[in-house]
């Protein structure tokens, strides 16, 4: 090390500190490209040199340090390791914290009364195979049922081809346009009213672009990717919880809420009411208790509005039935006067028939 690389180095000094321009050594070592214990031993050396030199003992030959080229110092345009450790932790927390949130959302209802829920199955809207009179008629039910009932949308609210899936917009009788612009009327207050969206396989293939999750920003709906849990606060004090997902992990061909239903014994709710799933295009109701834990709950599967699919038909050799009705949306209807557990939630897989109910509910309570 040459006497004026030493007096350079030592200098640099000058901007770490409080309030200077790095706040420790390690930045000023990761600006140098250098492991802090080099940087030690290189101030130390530097030091040395100084001392030598302003004591006139220093043996340097001053023409070795001519260079022809003088190349100035360039910053490092990196964070330092601790102000990159610090960006990390901030960042953690935000996320560990909206994460805790989101497990834990309590939604306050101000309406005395049973209130419903149309839960609506996959919808894939733009899909040539999507059952627009269907669903047509379940919106209906929510729109003449405000504000008792608020729409639940449990995930692939439109086909979104990507990859080499994208050749099956050739079959498509809706251009990408026009599904964008179906799905913000389905996300409307016009539309399906939802008090929850999930995303989906289908949504998520837009991956941090989708354009659903900024619809829905501005209409304080409750928004993830594959699943929610929601606890309803009702004026009486009761709590209502439910477990919406796109799908539960597990399946089997001689039960269709195999998944839902594992998710419901091994406790994945924490004590919900209700666990309710779409993505694989069937549908089953079924209410059992836990014996497990003394727990009385409802498993459901919707079926969705896309009542055939190419590729299910001839990838997964799915059978579809044209003629079969039903289990499209799961229509909830919660009670908080009920008198026992198990009337306090209903499910129904006509949402028709489960407004009349509701309806009936409450015209009872009222009177």
């Amino acid at each position: 090390m040459l006497i004026q690389d030493a007096r350079r180095l030592v200098q640099q000094l000058d901007d770490v500190g409080e309030g200077k321009r790095l706040k420790n050594q390690q930045g000023l070592a990761t600006e140098l490209g250098l492991t802090i214990y080099a940087l030690k031993s290189r101030l130390k050396q530097a030091r040395s040199l100084i001392a030598l030199d302003e004591s006139g003992n220093l043996q340097q030959e001053k023409e070795s340090s001519f260079e022809a080229f003088e190349v100035p110092f360039i910053p490092s345009d990196e964070l330092p390791v601790d102000e990159l450790l610090d960006k990390m932790a901030t960042s953690f927390k935000k996320k560990k914290a909206h994460k805790i949130y989101k497990d834990e959302t309590k939604i306050k209802i101000n309406i005395d009364g049973a209130i419903g829920f149309n839960v609506f199955g996959d919808i894939h809207i733009d899909s040539p195979h999507a059952d627009i009179p269907t669903l047509l008629k379940h919106i209906k039910v929510v729109q003449d049922n405000k504000p008792h009932v608020r729409g639940i949308m449990i995930g692939d609210h439109l086909d979104n081809w990507i990859g080499y899936l994208a050749r099956n917009y050739a079959y498509s009788e809706t251009t990408t346009h026009q599904a964008w612009q179906l799905v913000q009327w389905l996300v409307s207050e016009e539309g399906c009213n939802p008090i929850c969206s999930i995303s989906g396989n289908h949504g998520a293939w837009s991956g941090a672009g989708d354009p659903v999750k900024w619809m829905l920003k501005p209409k304080n709906v409750l928004e993830d990717d594959w699943g929610i849990k929601v606890n309803f606060q009702f004026p009486n004090g009761r709590e209502f919880k439910m477990y919406n997902k796109h799908n539960f992990k597990g399946s089997s061909i001689y039960n269709k809420l195999h998944g839902v239903l594992r998710a419901a014994v091994l406790g994945q709710g924490r004590g919900c009411h209700l666990y309710i799933a779409g993505h694989l295009h069937t549908g089953s109701i079924m209410q059992t208790p836990l014996d497990e834990s003394g727990e009385t709950v409802w498993v459901c599967r919707a079926k969705g509005y896309k009542w055939w699919d190419s590729y299910a038909h001839e990838r997964l050799n799915f059978e579809f039935d044209a003629h079969a009705q039903g289990f499209e949306s799961i229509f909830v209807v919660v009670d908080p006067d009920a008198k026992s557990e198990q009337s306090f939630v209903t499910c129904f897989s006509d949402p028709e028939e489960g407004a009349e109910f509701l309806n009936w509910k409450r015209s009872k309570s009222i009177g």
